[in-house]
């Protein structure tokens, strides 16, 4: 019994179910495609960043051991489109399942929904487990303003509040004080900027004509491409933040 998933590209996440076991009977499928990098125009930092990002990701889910079948753009430049080249793995697995995370896209979600109705094995649609609410909870919550939206999930998750269900600090939120100048004698921390070279990934894309706005320097890509990079950011940015306010309240 062979199940083939499909990873989409916004779809990196190493905590997913999916990947708590390996199992030798799924084959996970990733694709760089040209219907993705040509049904609008991307910036090309974009571009460089999102497809590297997939292929470390592919990397380390076969270090750990899953089965990963990865279509570079040169690999699935003969497939007109994401459907055409499922069918193709599907067919030479011999795949008895196919599975694929809810699209955050509607595009990509009518296409896939239409695929699986043109199977004849069996398909799910898996939650990509990316959102605290489910794709229905705007129907479940009070809508009329996003704050009480807002408010209802705070409740449920019991987030930022006391005892007695009062929000943290006295107030719902604080939107108001953000929307304060920063003071112009206060600096801006320097930002996190990496250096990753993806000259290789930039040369593909001339190869293939893609179109893209924007400049980037290869060999020195500032974004970061992991969820370790991404910490790294993160814990330099809330430390700055840190810093500065500890600096704000020291000043006479």
């Amino acid at each position: 019994m062979v199940q083939v998933k499909l990873i989409l590209g916004d779809q990196l996440n190493a905590h997913h179910s999916w990947f708590r076991q390996a199992d030798t009977s799924v084959v996970f499928v990733m694709a760089e495609l040209h219907q993705e990098a040509d049904y609008v125009r991307h910036h090309r930092q974009k571009l460089l960043a999102f497809l590297a990002a997939m292929r470390q990701f592919a990397g380390a889910l076969t270090k750990a051991g899953h089965r990963v079948r990865y279509f570079t753009l040169d690999d699935s430049a003969r497939f007109r489109d994401l459907p055409e080249l499922l069918r193709f793995v599907l067919e030479e697995e011999k795949a008895d399942g196919f599975s694929y995370q809810q699209p955050d896209e509607y595009r990509l979600d009518q296409q896939l929904a239409e695929f699986c109705q043109s199977l004849t094995l069996d398909t799910q649609c898996a939650d990509s487990e990316h959102f605290v609410t489910p794709k229905d909870a705007w129907d479940r919550y009070p809508t009329h303003r996003m704050e009480f939206f807002y408010r209802a999930l705070r409740r449920e998750h019991k987030v930022l509040l006391t005892e007695n269900g009062k929000p943290e600090g006295g107030r719902w939120n604080f939107d108001g004080d953000n929307r304060e100048a920063l003071p112009r004698a206060q600096p801006l921390p320097e930002p996190l900027l990496f250096a990753q070279d993806v000259t290789d990934i930039d040369a593909m894309l001339d190869r293939h004509g893609v179109n893209s706005m924007g400049n980037a320097d290869p060999k020195a890509l500032l974004w970061p491409l992991s969820r370790s990079q991404s910490r790294q950011l993160l814990s330099r940015f809330l430390l700055s933040a840190a810093c500065r306010n500890l600096a704000a309240t020291r000043t006479p």
